[in-house]
């Protein structure tokens, strides 16, 4: 049976999948993505404190372990120096232990630098006299500061639990809910969770749900539930804070409501982890490399070059929604920019046949973070959709390497769909992408060396008082220009659109690299390798570029086409790295590009 045509017959909500599909993906980047290998599985890490006399502790650690779980326990100095055989008992019962200060309610942010040394080193020391290596650490009441992640630094701590969602956290990040590196500096931060409701912000400690908001277990009972869905919904982890003379105290009945609670979960689709291994199952890697792509060591794509003008044509293998392009020619345009809202933004331009897809994007090169402010999809006749996304919404989070995730945070959307005729929406979308692995692939272009992304995003929108929600993803080979070798697009599951790259033709670049290692070079060779079945005689030599300014010397080589770089005409040869493109085109106008990372060391010294 034949498709219904795009304009007369496809379903009403047509126009919406097909926004929120456009809306994940820039240049074959994703806004949004899954992270998780069961995207409905949540991760929940209960962090239970051992101080003052452990009171109830091996209770609620009992109850934990009854169930089959194990989790972290965060101990002071002072409980380890008096109970040492109670941490080793803890740590052969499979839990990890993490440090907790020295004791209960000191606050580092009255202390000087030496004094938290001191306070700090103690601590650890003492932990560990029992314990295994200790990797976590969470402050007293939250208490810290740059000092305090300095000492950590030296400490060799991996993940600090000192944070708290749209609470306490490092600037940027606010919202956060899962690990996220702390700029300059060598460990994770880890945020407990927060539930809001309509006039605060609660965030899952029992001890501050008891004593600082006054909740009695029936409330709080119903935030660890509320929470958990909307972990559920979101695709985000829970992390709970638990102290045991609150949570073991059954006449306050928080310990009915922490059993309720475990009973609740215990058939549903989690996973209780430690926050080790919460970190891992985000983080994967605890430090960027800081390897080139063409080497034999994992690959990092830095943020490449966006002020260029671009023209790339892609075949569309699959359309799901529109008869007529399988097959066909997809263009993107890039280079143009426009003003929304005061800001500057890239044009993102796809022609598509019968109609196209465009977007408007930020660049941010101080936080290396690419932005998307608007999205649109069109045919000849009918504007399927018009969004802006109130703040811009995060894009990517540069560098990439294999293994890193981030998240973006809730951004609300507005607009028009057609839905036989214009209507107005809004909404909110959220999510988080994966890089999953290096891949060289395929495509009519050639052979294209890129990280391949997974992507997984969640909206929900009203549309005349009824509340809608989606379910999108996409899979991106991403290359080190930023710009997509092929893109698919899926919805709750279903494949519904695949772009592969047909021109430019790829090039492989082969830098002359004995030379290169020389101090003071003035300039060296690259050799242009293009696919077997062209011609080089067909080459028009004088159109060969390097990153723009016409290139000396060229000429044809055993097999390859040969070309003299100067250093000279790099604008700022500065230390540091450079994305090498060599651009040229046949007698025909038929393109071809290459491209491959080449690191600027002090003397002028060129390596890759």
């Amino acid at each position: 049976m034949n498709k219904p045509h795009a304009l007369d017959s496809i379903n009403k909500l047509k126009p919406i999948i097909v926004a929120l599909l456009i809306a994940t993906a820039f240049i074959g980047i994703t806004v949004v993505a899954g992270s998780a290998e069961n995207k409905n599985t949540v991760l929940i890490n209960l962090q239970v404190d051992a101080e003052n006399t452990g009171e109830y502790l091996l209770k609620v650690l009992g109850e934990l372990e009854e169930r089959g779980y194990t989790t972290t326990v965060y101990v002071t100095g002072s409980f380890a120096e008096n109970n040492g055989h109670i941490i080793q008992e803890i740590q052969e019962h499979g839990h990890d232990i993490a440090f907790h200060g020295w004791a209960t309610g000191e606050n580092l942010t009255t202390m000087n630098y030496s004094m938290q040394q001191e306070i700090l080193i103690k601590a650890k020391n003492s932990v560990e006299n029992y314990s295994e290596q200790v990797d976590g650490f969470r402050p007293q009441y939250y208490s810290q500061n740059e000092d305090t992640y300095s000492i950590l630094d030296s400490l060799n701590i991996s993940y600090d639990s000192g944070f708290i969602s749209g609470l306490k956290y490092i600037p940027g990040y606010e919202n956060y809910s899962i690990p996220y590196k702390v700029p300059n500096h060598s460990f994770y931060a880890v945020p407990v969770s927060s539930y809001r409701t309509p006039d605060k912000i609660v965030y899952l400690c029992d001890l501050s749900a008891s004593n600082k908001f006054k909740l009695n277990a029936t409330e709080w009972s119903s935030i660890l539930n509320n929470e958990f869905d909307e972990n559920k919904k979101n695709n985000e982890p829970m992390v709970v804070v638990i102290h045991p003379w609150i949570t073991g105290n059954e006449t306050t009945g928080y310990w009915q409501a922490f059993i309720q609670f475990l009973d609740r979960i215990e058939n549903k689709n989690i996973d209780i982890v430690k926050t080790s291994e919460l970190l891992e199952f985000y983080v994967l890697d605890d430090e960027e490399p800081e390897n080139y792509l063409g080497n034999e060591d994992p690959a990092i794509f830095g943020m490449p070059e966006f002020d260029v003008n671009k023209t790339y044509t892609y075949n569309t293998t699959f359309d799901f929604f529109v008869e007529g392009r399988n097959g066909k020619d997809a263009v993107l345009y890039w280079g143009e920019k426009t003003e929304i809202d005061g800001n500057s933004y890239y044009i993102f331009n796809l022609t598509k046949v019968g109609g196209g897809e465009t977007q408007f994007i930020g660049v941010d090169t101080v936080n290396k973070n690419v932005l998307m402010k608007g999205v649109k999809d069109y045919t000849t006749t009918v504007t399927f959709m018009d969004l802006l996304f109130n703040p811009a919404t995060l894009v990517i989070d540069y560098p990439l390497w294999v293994g890193k995730t981030w998240e973006r945070v809730p951004s609300d959307f507005s607009g028009t769909v057609w839905m036989e005729r214009p209507v107005f929406i809004n909404g909110k979308t959220w999510g988080d992408a994966k890089v999953i692995e290096e891949e060289m692939i395929s495509v009519p272009a050639g052979i294209a060396s890129t990280i391949v992304i997974e992507t997984f995003m969640n909206s929900s929108m009203n549309q005349s008082g009824r509340e809608i929600w989606m379910n999108t993803s996409q899979k991106l080979w991403v290359m080190e220009n930023g710009f997509f070798a092929k893109r698919q697009l899926y919805h709750d599951g279903r494949f519904e659109e695949e772009l592969e790259l047909k021109d430019p033709i790829i090039a492989d670049l082969d830098i002359e690299k004995e030379h290169l290692k020389n101090k003071n070079i003035e300039s060296f060779e690259v050799s242009i390798k293009l696919p077997e079945k062209y011609d080089l005689s067909e080459v028009d030599m004088g159109s060969i570029k390097c990153n723009g300014v016409p290139a000396s010397k060229v000429k044809i080589e055993d097999g390859d086409i040969k070309v003299r770089i100067k250093l000279a005409d790099f604008a700022n040869p500065v230390e540091g790295s450079l994305l090498l493109t060599m651009t040229g085109e046949f007698n025909d106008g038929t393109l071809f590009e290459g491209f491959e990372k080449v690191k600027l060391e002090p003397g002028k010294h060129l390596d890759i």
